[in-house]
């Protein structure tokens, strides 16, 4: 069975899903079971949270294309 859950409510979740898929400007970016995911640089300074990994992982994720976003803008804020 497949099911596509999407959120940005993380408590109770950690457990839960065996597979992840990372969607980066409009393509896959990761694909696969949430054991191998591949740790955003951020995810370990946010790991010190007091929310559960799977929050950590995906909140480095996110931290990973903003600092991208900036970058490409020179700097400046950019929406997504």
């Amino acid at each position: 069975m497949t099911v596509i859950y999407s959120t940005h409510i993380f408590d109770g979740v950690d457990d839960w899903p065996t597979h992840l898929l990372h969607l980066k400007k409009g393509g896959v970016h990761y694909n696969g079971a949430v054991k191998d995911a591949p740790p955003a640089a951020a995810a370990a300074a946010a790991s010190a949270s007091t929310s559960g990994s799977l929050f950590c992982l995906v909140r480095g994720w996110l931290d990973e294309e903003r600092a991208e976003r900036r970058a490409n803008a020179g700097g400046v804020e950019v929406a997504p």
